[in-house]
């Protein structure tokens, strides 16, 4: 693991394990205290970048902040795999660590392009019945790869992430398969029955009004959500968690919905 970057001291966890979750390989860090949940986590990076390395802060953070073991997962990326492929990884690895960790509650998180795998993976669950997963946690998710909301307009040139990077994403990703069952989440018409969500969204996103609306169609079909708002942020946010105090104290208030979430868990 590349931590000796840039003065990268990785928070300590009680251990780090290698996995092939069936042949899709993955990093679990198991909390500093007994395991109360198991996170499966889905990198951000535009379903074109991002790995195991890049979140290593996030998934160390999350599992000792929500005392839960962490399977971070290293799906494959486009363009080379499009979709179905990354989301067949994501549900691969979220079979598998509910195959491994029983007796524990199944969270699915993800940030960005790995919030649309999670939301995906809640509701192939839903639908399918063959993994129970009590809480899904989407951080300024891709919902609908949706290149004329106000959000879109308003922030897609200035604050990192770009309506052009967006759409090269989301050509990459989709490969012309937009209207494929579980190749974005807010293609979704009934989302009825779906796990309990935390959705973090940031003020100045252009991915902002995308995680809002699906936050709002969830509390209508009766899901309980917990929106959190983070105004002054931007996407991206997680990664300068170390750095930026608002940033720091958005991270703390996720950490907390995860653990909340596995603790209303059956």
């Amino acid at each position: 693991m590349s931590h000796d970057v840039a003065g990268y001291v990785p928070e300590p966890v009680s251990r780090v394990e290698r996995a092939s979750f069936s042949e899709v390989p993955a990093r679990v860090y198991f909390p500093s205290h007994p395991p109360r949940a198991v996170v499966v986590y889905f990198h951000g990076g535009g379903f074109v970048a991002g790995n195991l390395d890049t979140h290593d802060k996030t998934t160390r953070r999350v599992a000792n902040g929500a005392v839960a073991i962490v399977a971070s997962v290293d799906y494959r990326l486009s363009p080379e795999h499009p979709f179905p492929l990354p989301f067949e990884d994501a549900l691969t690895a979220t079979r598998e660590a509910a195959r491994r960790y029983p007796h524990l509650p199944l969270l699915v998180m993800g940030d960005s392009a790995g919030g649309a795998l999670a939301a995906s993976v809640a509701q192939w669950a839903r639908d399918s019945g063959l993994v129970e997963v009590v809480g899904q946690v989407l951080v300024y998710p891709v919902i609908d790869f949706d290149l004329e909301s106000r959000s879109m307009l308003d922030y897609g040139s200035d604050y990192l992430l770009t309506r052009a990077d967006l759409a090269m994403y989301r050509r990459y990703y989709l490969n012309g398969t937009d209207s494929e069952r579980y190749a974005l989440p807010g293609s979704m018409a009934d989302l009825s029955g779906l796990p309990p969500a935390a959705i973090a969204i940031a003020g100045f996103d252009p991915l902002r009004d995308e995680g809002a609306r699906y936050a709002l169609r969830l509390a209508e079909a009766g899901v309980p959500v917990n929106l959190l708002d983070d105004a002054h942020l931007i996407h991206g946010w997680l990664e300068v968690a170390e750095t930026i105090p608002a940033a720091t104290s958005a991270r703390g208030r996720l950490v907390e919905a995860v653990r909340d979430l596995s603790a209303t868990s059956p």
